[in-house]
């Protein structure tokens, strides 16, 4: 979803400027989370820290692969 409205909004080259903040979020974010061993329970999933690294990596290749069919 986020894709399509980003495509829809603006030039593709915004939306890699989008995509790469979000990974500038997560990068200075994961300096803090060495040693977290904290798990959460969040709309019925268990999410621990090594989890949520997993599912950001994921998405970020999901979005970058998604752009790149929809740009050529």
């Amino acid at each position: 979803m986020f894709m399509r409205t980003c495509l829809s909004e603006y030039h593709p080259c915004e939306c890699y400027h989008t995509l790469n903040e979000v990974i500038w979020r997560l990068t200075s974010l994961l300096p803090k989370l060495v040693g977290v061993n904290k798990v959460l329970s969040l709309g019925g999933k268990i999410w621990s820290t090594r989890k949520a690294l997993r599912r950001a990596v994921w998405h970020e290749q999901d979005h970058t692969e998604h752009i790149r069919k929809l740009i050529a």
